[in-house]
């Protein structure tokens, strides 16, 4: 039975270094039609009155810069 390398592996640390973070472009991202910059959360309390909240890449938003208060 041969052994499984995996198993003796050290463990390695789980926190994400600069490079490993998700960027703005890549992570999901939510606006409304008619705003001018996305938001990292949908719970932003920016977003609490709109009725419609969009989400996808901040690419895909068309918005040059994230909320303030969010992110």
């Amino acid at each position: 039975m041969a052994e499984d390398p995996l198993a003796s592996a050290p463990a390695t640390d789980k926190t994400a270094s600069p490079e490993e973070t998700v960027s703005p472009r890549t992570q999901t991202v939510y606006w409304t039609p008619n705003g001018k910059v996305y938001h990292t959360t949908p719970d932003c309390s920016s977003l609490a009155k709109s009725k419609t909240i969009l989400e996808g890449s901040a690419e895909e938003s068309g918005k040059s810069r994230a909320c303030r208060k969010c992110g």
